[in-house]
This record gives structure tokens, C-alpha cells and sequence, in this order.
């Protein structure tokens, strides 16, 4: 609920905008009779970009095993350079 609250008033702040940019009278007198003209407003949102941000979300739940294996060698690296040992170059001193 309060996310569409929070929706309906920036497309509110949106026609006010436009209001004071166009002087549309239109847009105006959704304005003046806002209490019944909101609910007639409807989001659209396309079915590919759904699709789109549901495989982005998928990737996310992956991602944090990869970034700790990744942040891991990193503070590794940064460890070894740290102490001066060059790790690109282990297997001269094994």
C-alpha cells in the first residue's frame, strides 16, 4: 500500500509539473478532481522488462558466492602484496 502511494504521488507530481510547463487544462482538471481521478490511473508495465528484471534478480542470487570467492582473492592479493610476495609468480619459489 504504501508503495502505491508513493507511486500515485509522483505521477501526481509529474501532471503538476506538466501543468505548470504546458498550461494544460486537461491535465489541470485531473488534478482539481484528483480524489476521483487516481483510481482510474493504471501502471503499465511490459512483459518483457518483467522477464527481463526477474532473470537480473535471478543473476543477483547468484552473484554474492561469486563476489565472496572474488572479494576473498582480492584480499588475498592485496595480503601477499602487502608482505611483498608476488603470487603471479608462485610457482618460481614451489
Amino acid at each position: 500500500m504504501i508503495l502505491l502511494m508513493k507511486i500515485l504521488k509522483t505521477v501526481r507530481d509529474y501532471i503538476t509539473e506538466f501543468v505548470k510547463e504546458t498550461g494544460s487544462t486537461y491535465a489541470k482538471n485531473i488534478l482539481d478532481k484528483w480524489q476521483t481521478m487516481h483510481s482510474k490511473i493504471i501502471k503499465v508495465f511490459p512483459k518483457d522488462y518483467k522477464i527481463a528484471l526477474k532473470a537480473l534478480e535471478s543473476e543477483k542470487k547468484q552473484e554474492p558466492k561469486e563476489a565472496v570467492k572474488d572479494n576473498n582473492d582480492a584480499q588475498v592479493q592485496k595480503q601477499s602484496l602487502q608482505v611483498g610476495i608476488d603470487f603471479r609468480n608462485i610457482e618460481k619459489f614451489v
